[in-house]
This record gives structure tokens, sequence and C-alpha cells, in this order.
């Protein structure tokens, strides 16, 4: 399932500074690591650079500093965010068809870096491609596949986040969530 991004205002936000993000991302000096779910994708061509881990959203030392500018977005806009990061394909990319983890949780992309050609994903029956400076948001639990069969990496920024903060600690009241979740 897709959702209209104008429910969620921080779209506008990044769709106004993708190409700062991008930017940022480009100028970090450290590598990326495998996606965590690399059953998902042979021959271990999805990686990424967390900010906030996956799935709990803790940060990831050091690759939260090197993003300062998209760290502070995330914080300011989204404060009920969970993972957010990079995801890079390389070419040949194809994630197999699977049901992200059970949650409260929708997920966000906005396209850094997206080349011409093959690249998209289907999103139940949806099909969607991804835009440089567009964001979508959608329900990762819903069954999905991505792929990249491009001459070229493609770069996205991903964030997990609850989009119904009262709704959210009413299910999950704990301190820790109090905490975390601040407005």
């Amino acid at each position: 399932m897709i959702y209209d991004k104008s429910q969620f205002p921080f779209c506008s936000v990044l769709e106004e500074n993708w190409e700062l993000i991008r930017d940022e991302y480009y100028s970090t000096t450290l590598d990326p690591i495998l996606w965590p779910e690399q059953q998902l994708n042979e021959f271990e061509r999805w990686s990424a650079y967390p900010i906030w881990d996956w799935p709990d959203g803790n940060p990831v030392e050091p690759h939260i500093h090197s993003v300062p500018f998209t760290k502070s977005l995330i914080e300011t806009h989204i404060p009920t965010h969970k993972c957010a990061g990079f995801s890079i394909f390389l070419p040949d990319t194809y994630v197999i068809p699977h049901n992200g983890l059970p949650g409260d949780w929708y997920r966000l992309h906005l396209g850094l870096k997206i080349p011409d050609g093959d690249a998209g994903m289907i999103i139940g029956t949806e099909k969607v491609e991804w835009e440089e400076g567009k964001c979508f948001v959608w329900d990762d639990r819903v069954r999905h596949s991505a792929w990249n069969f491009t001459d070229s990496d493609r770069v996205i920024l991903i964030i997990d986040f609850v989009p119904d903060y009262d709704e959210y600690l009413k299910k999950d009241n704990t301190s820790e969530n109090r905490t975390r979740f601040k407005t």
C-alpha cells in the first residue's frame, strides 16, 4: 500500500532539501555495510549506510556523526522515526518478493541517485519507480520486491517512522518509547 505523501508534512521538507542530503551522503568517507537481510538479495549487491539501525532505530556510530544535516532534518521533522539510512543498490540488484517485519511504522523512500532505465519496486500490485528528489511512503508489511537493472548505482534515503504518535504510545507505552519519541 502506498500512502498519499501530503499526509506527512516532512515529505516536502525532505524533497526541498534532497540535493543537500544527497551531497552530504556523497561527502561521507565511511564505507557502507551490507544490508542486514542479505537472504533477500543474492551476490551481496545491496548495501546500506545506516544512521539509525534496523529495525530498532538505535544511533549507528560513527555514521550518525558523518551526516549532521540529514540527522538534524530527521530528528527535527520526524520525531517518531525508527531506522534511517541510505540504501544502495549496485547495478543488477534484485531483492526477492518479501514482507517486512510486523510493526506500527511506515517506510519512506527519497530518491537521491536514480539511474535511467529499469529500477523500481512492486508493492502489492503497484509498480513504483523512484525519482530523484521525490518521496513516497508505503507499508513495508505488504509483499514487495525491488530491483536495479541498470548500469549505475541507485541511492535512496530510507526512513521508518510511526505515523501516529499518540496511537503508538497507546499500544507500546514503555518508558523507553516515551523517552525516545518525545515531541
